[in-house]
């Protein structure tokens, strides 16, 4: 897929027109077309108070509301463009995970020095901040169904539960001997919990106890690195290859039809039985070696597996084979978060893809053609995204970035 990069300022720029601060002005944009080595760039003119703008080229700039903008290269070549609602204060950098609360008028931020901050998503107010909430990078951030808990995991190997309101630590969860990758909580209250690490591990938590229920590994390679996980809820049960007795039903509260997928380092996805603590035979197997960075799962009358890999592809696994196969990312970048929804009155699967740019992908359910992309561009090097009440968070190395979307 091609890239698309516009000046930060842009909106500025035509304010400044507008407004009469300056009789014309200008602003780049700048496409990068993969298997090309130099990419291409735009000067995009403004001189009056339209909505339509011309650059180099004949390039058109339209308008088409407050936030979408539609760049015209030539006949087959157009781009839609979503900017941003707001950017959050400059001093936020170098995050590493965001996280919503329920109601989206929280967020959680991690950062790459372990510092935890959790904002007003509308005013920005500081509500909590720890400056070490952990010793390293902070890789995930859940809000529990309440919202007035968080469960974060990092680099340190460590889980814990941070207290909104107080800002103390009432729980930590130590077992894994390598960086948590993700964490996902299950049911309605989040009492137990999901983990997955480079250890090769997925552990299943009680909160009350914190003790670790049981520990998923792939039977054919215990060490695989697990890097990614999604969960769907089934009434039927999938037939297993492993079964584990299993004493610990006292500690299970809402496991019973969940499923989770796991992807791991070796490209392989792996589908266990949270409630029966078991592997089960779904599986996905390894294309050409690379990691699975990113899962999701639509439920239909079969799973839609929507797997981002390390070298910026983007495949949708369905009925046992790849039913669509896309390379988001021109670079090799891998695809660091993904967030799917299904649209009803298009009958479609809308993809939110997150691989150090944004974008949404829509695609026919019935045909699997690609039908549109749209841009979310105002920042770069995003490594995070979360999306609530049609609020999207995005957070990264420049800081954080919110989307009405």
């Amino acid at each position: 897929m091609d890239r698309i990069i516009i000046q930060d300022s842009f909106q500025e720029v035509i304010e400044d027109v507008y407004n009469g601060v300056n009789d014309s002005d200008s602003f780049w944009v700048s496409r990068i077309v993969p298997g090309v080595e130099t990419s291409q760039e735009f000067r995009i003119n403004v001189n009056d108070e339209s909505n339509q703008f011309h650059g180099d080229n004949g390039v058109q700039f339209n308008q088409i509301s407050p936030d979408k903008y539609e760049l015209k290269v030539d006949q087959d070549n157009e781009y839609l463009l979503q900017t941003p609602f707001s950017r959050f204060s400059k001093n936020l950098l170098d995050i590493t995970a965001v996280a919503l609360s329920p109601d989206g008028k929280l967020v959680a931020i991690g950062h790459s020095n372990g510092r935890l901050k959790v904002m007003d998503t509308w005013t920005e107010k500081v509500v909590l901040s720890i400056e070490q909430a952990h010793f390293a990078d902070i890789t995930s951030l859940k809000f529990f169904s309440s919202g007035k808990v968080i469960c974060s995991g990092s680099i340190d190997m460590q889980i814990k539960l941070w207290s909104v309101e107080k800002g103390t630590n009432p729980r930590s969860m130590v077992g894994h001997t390598s960086a948590v990758t993700q964490l996902i909580l299950l049911g309605s209250t989040g009492r137990n919990f999901l983990s997955s690490s480079t250890d090769g591990s997925v552990r299943l938590w009680e909160c009350g106890s914190g003790s670790n229920i049981h520990t998923f590994r792939r039977v054919v390679d215990m060490n695989d690195e697990a890097l990614s996980m999604s969960i769907t809820k089934r009434e039927t049960s999938t037939t297993t290859t492993t079964t584990t007795t299993n004493s610990s039903k006292e500690l299970q509260f809402e496991t019973k039809g969940y499923y989770v997928y796991v992807g791991y380092s070796s490209g392989n996805i792996q589908q266990y039985d949270v409630d029966d603590l078991s592997q089960t035979k779904v599986k996905f197997p390894s294309i050409n070696g690379s990691s699975v960075t990113s899962l999701d799962v639509i439920t239909l009358e079969e799973d839609l597996v929507i797997a981002g890999y390390s070298d910026g592809i983007l495949r949708i696994w369905r009925d046992n084979k790849v039913w669509f196969e896309l390379r988001v990312d021109g670079e090799d970048q891998e695809i660091t978060k993904i967030h799917s929804s299904l649209c009803q009155s298009t009958n479609s699967l809308k993809v939110l893809v997150c691989h150090g740019d944004l974008i949404k992908l829509n695609i026919n359910l019935q045909s699997g053609e690609l039908i549109g992309v749209e841009y979310l561009v105002g920042m770069e090097q995003i490594k995070d995204i979360d999306l609530k009440s049609k609020v999207l968070m995005a957070g990264g190395h420049e800081g954080v970035i919110k989307y009405i979307n």
